[in-house]
């Protein structure tokens, strides 16, 4: 896809959270993202199959991770901060799109496996995850986070307990700290 396509996928995706957030998932249809993005219904088929992938975008921040990111990343020293930094950049994500939002997505995603990480091709594993991957790696060659655990199966036992913290967060009567919680959770999970 070309830088061009790229940028007109994320304006489609972003006209179709902001209606999510005003008018709710379900009373949204695909016609309306397309009028708000200035598209036909066509031309959003072109760059997404359905409305609820669209949603299932919100866990897949790789597409165009902000270039602050990334450099704030390589400052870090430590790949155990590392990966706190990303997790909690993730939780800053979630935090900004709103419950209703995640909510969706949580339940669509339940439905899905996580058969990106476990790809043994690596062309088809997402950027995200690769760059992932590798900060596990690093953080266990140095001795900073558990090496008992395989990283494929440590990554996915942190990812399954976002999605718990995320469920939750979004489900909870009372107010909560998404992001306090999860970060204390995951240090559970992950360190000697």
């Amino acid at each position: 896809m070309s830088e061009k396509e790229n940028d007109k996928k994320i304006e489609i995706r972003e006209k179709g959270l902001e209606l999510f957030r005003k008018q709710g998932f379900d009373r949204v249809t695909v016609n309306a993202i397309a009028e708000a993005a200035g598209i036909s219904k066509n031309t959003f088929y072109y760059y997404y199959k359905s409305k609820e992938e669209i949603i299932l975008s919100v866990f897949r921040p790789e597409e165009k991770l902000r270039e602050e990111v990334f450099l704030e990343l390589m400052r870090i020293q430590s790949p155990y901060q590392q990966l706190m930094y990303l997790y909690e950049e993730m939780i800053i994500r979630y935090e900004k799109l709103g419950k209703e939002i995640v909510k969706k997505a949580v339940m669509i995603n339940y439905a899905q496996n996580f058969s990106e990480i476990d790809s043994k091709e690596k062309h088809k594993i997402p950027p995200l995850y690769k760059l992932t991957y590798e900060v596990y790696e690093r953080a266990q060659k140095q001795g900073e986070i558990r090496d008992d655990i395989e990283i494929v199966e440590l990554m996915k036992t942190c990812l399954a307990l976002m999605l718990g913290e995320l469920q939750i967060w979004v489900t909870a009567p009372k107010k909560m700290n998404l992001k306090e919680n999860f970060l204390k959770k995951i240090e559970y999970v992950i360190k000697k």
